[in-house]
């Protein structure tokens, strides 16, 4: 959450995006799903990006606005879990 909207992994389809003051559904941001299986999901860079963390190994970052992916962070070999990342100033 980021005091006005929360990011939640819907179980379905990836994450939704909601408005916490009036519970209004905002946008649906797809993420691969292999597992059904809750996903971490974060505000980064003030609010700027969300990240969001994946079932098949990649994490997401979207842009605040949830209009595009802004990159796929992908790994190899070996699995990798992710549960928080954050950025300090």
């Amino acid at each position: 959450a980021d005091g006005r909207n929360v990011v939640v992994s819907n179980l379905f389809d990836g994450f939704d995006r909601y408005d916490i003051g009036n519970g209004r559904h905002l946008a649906n941001l797809p993420t691969p799903i292999i597992h059904n299986l809750p996903l971490p999901s974060l505000f980064i860079e003030g609010g700027q990006s969300i990240l969001c963390g994946s079932s098949c190994g990649y994490v997401l970052i979207y842009s605040g606005n949830m209009n595009s992916v802004l990159q796929v962070l992908r790994h190899g070999g070996t699995s990798l879990e992710i549960n928080a990342a954050t950025t300090i100033n």
